[in-house]
């Protein structure tokens, strides 16, 4: 990950692809055959993300998708998805109540201006990103 709240460059590198990563394993989780390798590996991954990444990748698993995902890992007979499962939930939300404590001006006004560093994996008809986007606007405005 790096040191301390600063992300090593090797792992930086990950950025610009992590909704793409996230829209996979929301694919791999509508799949309907998908076997509990899939979740355990999915859940670890969406777990090593969130914890590389921190806040900005919140919205990308805050989804339906992603939540059901991971409770279905939880809900697994097998141990090793149900413990990657739990560990994901609960880094997602060890970040979200770090996030939520804040109670500053500053720190009100960043959350609702806040764009994610991270592009839309399909926003444009062709698959592509299109410049300048960005994976979720919190700021209200559809």
């Amino acid at each position: 990950k790096g040191d301390g709240n600063s992300i090593a460059p090797d792992v930086a590198m990950l950025q610009p692809h992590v909704a793409y990563i996230i829209k996979f394993i929301e694919h791999i989780a509508k799949d309907e055959d998908h076997s509990d390798s899939n979740v355990a590996c999915g859940s670890g991954l969406i777990g090593d993300l969130v914890t590389a990444f921190g806040n900005d990748i919140i919205p990308l698993v805050e989804t339906q998708t992603v939540q059901d995902f991971l409770q279905e890992g939880r809900r697994s007979k097998t141990n090793k998805t149900k413990t990657l499962a739990t560990w994901a939930t609960k880094e997602i939300r060890k970040l979200k109540s770090a996030w939520g404590s804040s109670t500053s001006t500053e720190a009100q006004l960043c959350r609702g201006s806040h764009v994610s560093p991270f592009p839309v994996a399909s926003s444009a008809p062709n698959g592509h990103v299109n410049a300048g986007e960005s994976a979720v606007d919190l700021s209200g405005s559809a």
